[in-house]
Formats: C-alpha cells, structure tokens, sequence
C-alpha cells in the first residue's frame, strides 16, 4: 500500500447544513420547489445535475445550470465557514504521514472549496494532492478523479485504497481499479454497498489506521 485517497462529505467532513441550504438557493434560481432537507442529504456525494435529476426529475441542461449557478454563488460564501471537519482526521492524516503513505482527496465537490475548508481547519499540508468537480470531465461513479489523483502521486491502482461512504464511492473505486473501504458516517446504511466490492466497512475514519496496521 502505497496511497489513500478519501472521498470528502460525509467522510472526512459535514457540510450537511450548507448544502441544503445551497441547494435552496439553487432551487430558487431555477424556480422549482423547495425540498426536503432529509431528502437533499441523502444525495451528498452525487453531481448536482444527477442529485437534481433524483429529486425533481430534470433532464433539461438549461434548468440544470441555473441550478447550479444559484447553488455555486452561494456556497463560495458560506461553505468553508459552515463544515464541520471530523475531529479524527487530523489524527488519521498524521498516522498515515508517518506510515510513509500519501494521501487524496477525490470528490464531486468543488476544489477551491475543499482547499478553503482544509486551510480553515490547519489541514492543508495533509493531502499530496486533491482532485474536485471541477477538474475532470466525469464525476463518480465514472473513475476519472481518483485516476487523476494516482497519476498525480504516481502510485499504481493496485497500490492503493479509497475510503468513501456512497455507492457512487464504491462503484468509482471499482472502475479505476482501487480496493475500496466504506465509512458509515453519512447518511448510506450498509445496505446501499450490497453487490459491490468493499474491503471493510468502518463507523468513521477514525477506524482506519488500525485496519491498515491489521493488513
């Protein structure tokens, strides 16, 4: 084992609450209804246009953007200053720094907005590189962002590990090649991983050094 990328929300961090307050935002711009705030949560990890195709239905690229658009205005105010980073993480990056591992993050979330976050919670120096929304041409379960992020450590596949809590995680850990490990800190039950590949299934990150010290 030479790397381990993460997925973010819900995995290293919860920006629940902004989101959902952001989706409003581009609900609003694109005039549809509100939903509701359970029913957003639950699609924290998808694209926007697939968690809005989930939701409401909409298949029209235009109404798609000006969701967007609203969502993205609004959260580039408030999204680093209303996540809540999980209080391990700091703990697990320093354990696996000293394991001589690198480390990713891969996530459908914009990039400047992780970067901002991490600088925010003094975590910035513990990820060799970070792979968001905006720098692949597909999001997951596609395996463009995790592919990035391994030509950018120059580790292979086979020696690496993804640690995601979506389906979306387990499916793009599958495409690239990558053993994957499932965290049940979001919303998905262990049920939503039956029929895909998972190596192990932890209650949060925390739970991760000692699974890689086990082999």
């Amino acid at each position: 084992m030479r790397a381990v990328l993460f997925d973010f929300d819900y995995t290293l961090a919860d920006s629940s609450d902004a989101i959902v307050e952001c989706f409003g935002a581009g609900l609003a711009a694109a005039r549809l209804p509100a939903l509701d705030p359970d029913a957003i949560r639950r699609t924290i990890g998808l694209p926007l246009p697939e968690a809005l195709r989930v939701l409401h239905g909409v298949e029209d690229p235009d109404l798609a953007a000006r969701f967007r658009a609203g969502f993205h205005a609004l959260a580039q105010g408030i999204m680093h200053e209303r996540t809540r980073v999980f209080a391990p993480v700091a703990e697990v990056t320093s354990a696996l720094r000293a394991a001589g591992l690198a480390t990713a993050i891969c996530s459908t979330k914009r990039r400047d907005q992780i970067e901002r976050i991490l600088a925010r919670h003094a975590l910035a120096d513990r990820f060799d590189a970070i792979v968001g929304g905006e720098d692949v041409a597909r999001h997951k379960p596609a395996p463009d962002a995790l592919l990035a992020a391994l030509e950018r450590l120059g580790v292979e596949a086979e020696r690496a590990l993804y640690v995601g809590d979506h389906r979306v995680d387990a499916e793009a850990a599958s495409h690239a090649g990558v053993a994957f490990v499932a965290v049940l800190s979001g919303p998905s039950p262990r049920s939503d991983f039956a029929g895909r590949s998972v190596r192990a299934f932890l209650d949060s990150v925390a739970e991760l050094p000692a699974l890689l010290a086990g082999g």
